[in-house]
């Protein structure tokens, strides 16, 4: 009766937490489904002059200033891609659960969302990065796939065969005229975008 309150996973030897598991192989059958799951290997980060290369999973790299080196070394970060499409760099641990690298480099507080100015998720140098609103985060979303026209902001009418421009302020859809180009429409989007949005505003 003496190992009937330690861990059953074999030559473990430590105590037993929950479902004849330790604490730590118990968060790995929580975590990956595998008590024995074994880590992936920590992938070295590459440091070119002022910037540096995080290796992800999947192929995918993060960028990062050198400096910052330290916060994101020695630990295993991996893509995850969210809701519009957009890529960004996280690790999980078992202590502070899901780990986001923008947010962390920012020392972003909670509730506070964390804008990339480029649109480049994994772009993680502070001269990208910036706390916004959650409107001001929308407005500096890429034009989504899909819609007409190559240009941002920019939508061919069919029917009066001709280029016609929007934009979304407040919820409300402001109709910015019919253009003979699709030049026309987008610059019309630019400028309306830059008054509406300033330096949150985004043409592509």
């Amino acid at each position: 009766m003496a190992n009937a309150r330690l861990c059953t996973i074999r030559e473990c030897g430590k105590r037993l937490y929950c479902r004849g598991l330790c604490e730590s192989h118990y968060w790995k059958l929580r975590t990956y489904g595998d008590p024995l799951h074994v880590a992936r290997p920590k992938r070295e980060v590459i440091i070119e002059g002022d910037s540096a290369i995080v290796p992800l999973t999947r192929g995918y790299r993060a960028i990062i200033d050198a400096e910052d080196v330290h916060l994101v070394e020695g630990n295993c970060w991996s893509v995850v891609i969210g809701n519009t499409g957009i890529c960004y760099a996280k690790r999980t641990t078992n202590a502070d659960g899901l780990i986001l690298m923008h947010r962390m480099i920012l020392n972003a507080p909670v509730g506070a969302i964390v804008d990339h100015k480029n649109g480049n998720g994994l772009d993680n140098r502070k001269a990208n990065l910036r706390i916004a609103t959650l409107k001001q985060n929308a407005q500096n979303r890429r034009k989504r796939r899909g819609t007409a026209g190559a240009l941002k902001g920019a939508c061919w009418d069919a029917d009066r065969n001709t280029w016609v421009s929007g934009i979304y302020i407040e919820g409300r859809k402001v109709h910015l005229g019919s253009f003979e180009t699709e030049q026309g429409a987008h610059e019309a989007y630019c400028r309306a975008a830059t008054d509406a949005f300033g330096e949150f505003a985004r043409f592509s």
